[in-house]
């Protein structure tokens, strides 16, 4: 007979749903069709400095369009870009598009990272890159990864207490981890073996899908292996939050400092197999009546002086993109663009 963690384990996998199935119909030329319909409907708007794309479309249906509008200095822009496409040209943008004076280009180019630009319309701004030494650099990685690990567990933490996962999200941020775990210097971690499945579903996904329940065993197994390996992670590290961050994470989600990384949730769970029917108001019903607290290993000394200046530099991008492109995206990690 089953032991009790077994029922345990098949009953969970039974009551999760899944959601946000990755895109079916979708080609390459998709992509570039979209990357053309965007700079056609700004090429005369004379606040336009230049426009680029980060990564590349790897497969159809699931890679996202990341696209970066840079504005000419004290230039505003009140559109959103996407609500003048239409729905299917909608699904390709999972967190919109976003914006940067041309004045913030090059700080924000070293404090963000960037990651295989392209530029696909106008010039991009004069100047120099800001120079960064290695120890610099070395501080700047590591804050980057920790603060994507964190803001990743938060997001799995969710979908396993609602009982749904957002599966194209997932496949794409699981992805994004290789990213974190090199700026760590890391390797033969324990959450290895998950993303490089991750990357073998997406390789081959419209070839050979996985079955719904081997995607559940997995999210499982890869929630737990990730667990330890984050609380590992922060048993060394700390991540550098000063005291004049926010530490509302969202309107359910708080930050508290702790010696360790854990969480508590407080609420109401309805029945995951409604999610499917209306996913967005399924969500937006379940962030409304569970309220959770993140605990994590923080500080309000930084390690190198270049961590207070970045967050500095957010808070005042923040500020200024908010009055000049109150509806585009901030290009910065999710951590900073909700704590600063």
């Amino acid at each position: 007979m089953p032991n009790s963690q077994d029922l345990k384990l098949v009953n969970f996998i039974s009551s999760m749903q899944i959601i946000n199935y990755p895109l079916t119909g979708y080609q390459k030329e998709d992509y570039f069709h979209l990357y053309e319909k965007v700079v056609d409907s700004l090429k005369t708007n004379p606040a336009v400095k230049c426009i680029c794309t980060f990564g590349g479309v790897n497969q159809p249906g699931i890679s996202d369009i990341d696209l970066l509008i840079t504005f000419k200095k004290e230039c505003c822009f009140s559109g959103d870009i996407i609500s003048d496409l239409t729905e299917r040209e909608r699904l390709l943008f999972t967190h919109g598009v976003m914006a940067l004076s041309e004045q913030h280009w090059f700080q924000n180019k070293s404090y963000a990272m960037w990651d295989n630009q392209k530029l696909i319309f106008g010039e991009q701004p004069e100047g120099n890159d800001i120079l960064v030494s290695n120890e610099e650099l070395l501080a700047l990685k590591k804050q980057t990864a920790l603060e994507f690990l964190f803001t990743n567990y938060i997001d799995l933490t969710l979908q396993k207490e609602y009982g749904i996962i957002k599966l194209r999200d997932l496949l794409q941020h699981t992805k994004g981890l290789t990213y974190d775990l090199n700026y760590l210097n890391l390797s033969n971690t324990p959450i290895d073996k998950h993303i490089a499945r991750a990357k073998e579903w997406i390789a081959n996904w419209h070839l050979q899908k996985p079955g719904d329940v081997e995607i559940k065993k997995w999210f499982l197994e890869f929630y737990n292996s990730y667990s330890h390996f984050l609380k590992s992670i922060f048993e060394k590290d700390e991540i550098y939050l000063p005291t004049t961050v926010s530490r509302n994470f969202s309107k359910n989600i708080v930050l508290k400092s702790s010696s360790s990384i854990t969480y508590s949730r407080e609420g109401i769970l309805f029945p995951s197999f409604i999610a499917p029917i209306g996913q967005k108001r399924y969500l937006k019903l379940m962030n409304r009546f569970n309220k959770f607290e993140f605990s994590l290993p923080d500080t309000d000394k930084c390690e190198n002086s270049i961590l207070e200046k970045r967050i500095q530099f957010f808070k005042e991008m923040k500020m200024y993109n908010q009055l000049h492109f109150p509806k585009l995206g901030l290009l910065t990690t999710s951590l900073m663009s909700k704590l600063v």
